[in-house]
């Protein structure tokens, strides 16, 4: 990568090595960082790459939008009321 560079994960934790980013951001190797997805998440308050300034964390909220957040909330009280009408609730993981 240019030293001009900044790299943005918002695909998997794991894609990225964290350790070795943090070496080329703090040797200048590349200017900056956004994650979104983080090798440990929730990502640990003392993972070093938070406390650089050219680093830019989100809790792994990257894909989230008002329209997603909100179908979020529609199924889950759609799901709460399927339970509370003694329905199975949609979208179970584990059966």
């Amino acid at each position: 990568m240019k030293e001009n560079a900044i790299l943005i994960n918002v695909a998997r934790g794991g894609v990225v090595n964290e350790r070795d980013l943090y070496e080329a951001l703090i040797n200048n190797r590349i200017r900056g960082a956004a994650i979104d997805a983080w090798e440990t998440e929730p990502v640990s308050p003392e993972n070093p790459l938070l406390a650089l300034d050219n680093v830019l964390s989100t809790p792994h909220i990257g894909g989230g939008t008002v329209d997603t957040f909100k179908r979020t909330i529609e199924i889950a009280f759609e799901n709460i009321n399927r339970v509370r009408n003694g329905e199975e609730p949609e979208y179970l993981v584990n059966r």
